[in-house]
Parts: C-alpha cells; structure tokens; sequence
C-alpha cells in the first residue's frame, strides 16, 4: 500500500485549467490587508485589542468583506492593497450572526464594480503614531448589517 505523500490524483480525473475561466491573477488582488486603530476606552478594547490586522475580500464597489472583530468600534481603518498601495476606509458595519464586517474604500478603484480591482490614486496615507486618528463613525444601518456603538448597543 502507498503512503500518503506518495499516492497522487489519477491525471484522467486532474481539472484541466484550460476547462475552467478562473482568473487567478484577478482573484489575488482581490485580497486586502485591513489595519485598524480602536480608542483606548472602547468596549471591546480590552478584549480584542486597540490595533487590529487581518484581511479582507473586495467584493466591488470599493466594498471589502472582512470579519466584524476587526472593524468593531475602529476610529481608523486602513486597506493594503496587493500594489503597495494603501487607502483608508470606512466601517459600514457588521454582522453580529455571520461575523462579517462590511469597510468602503474611500478612494476610487480602477473598476468598482469588478472583483480584484485596483486602487487608482489614494489621496492618504497611514498615520504615524503620533498623528491624530481620523474619526469614523456609523450609526445607519446597512442592508442587514449593523455596527454596534460604544455601549454595546445595537442601532434600530
């Protein structure tokens, strides 16, 4: 019997890439770095921390899908694209039964409406420690969505 390091797929039943139209190229720059910067006295930063960093998805529109720990409660929040460029974003909000948090690049993209697209010109850049953070606040409620305030609240 062979081990398992030596056991391989049968060719015959291999996807042929040709077969397929994924775009592998446009699905890579559709992942973002996501750093944000939490108050010091906010709810949830104790728990989870004043600086977070994860990754998220751009799913169009400038929309990047992210998990909702990330962005709760942020005051700042940056998205590092796979170019080297970075944008600062916006919590639209979060899902409390996904996990799922919803951030709007605040600059312009190559094409919204695409996955993978491409930052055009960032009229940011991150602040250092030392500068002052730029508030980012939201109250609405956004398809189903929402964004817990400091008080641990949900909006109606």
């Amino acid at each position: 019997m062979a081990s398992l390091t030596e056991w391989k797929v049968p060719s015959a039943a291999q996807p042929r890439p040709e077969d397929y139209g994924f775009d592998l190229d446009q699905a890579l720059s559709a992942v973002v770095g996501l750093h944000s910067i939490i108050p010091s006295d906010a709810f949830t930063a104790e728990t989870l921390g004043t600086e977070r960093a994860g990754n998220g998805v751009l799913i169009g529109n400038g929309l990047v899908l992210t998990i909702g720990y990330l962005i709760t409660e942020a005051e700042t929040i940056w998205l590092h694209f796979g170019d080297g460029r970075v944008v600062q974003g916006h919590a639209l909000g979060y899902d409390q039964e996904t996990g799922f948090g919803l951030v709007q690049a605040l600059a312009k993209l190559d094409s919204a409406a695409s996955v993978g697209a491409r930052v055009r010109s960032p009229r940011a850049s991150p602040p250092s420690r030392n500068s002052p953070a730029i508030g980012n606040t939201c109250s609405t409620r956004r398809s189903s969505l929402t964004r817990r305030t400091r008080t641990g609240a949900v909006p109606a």
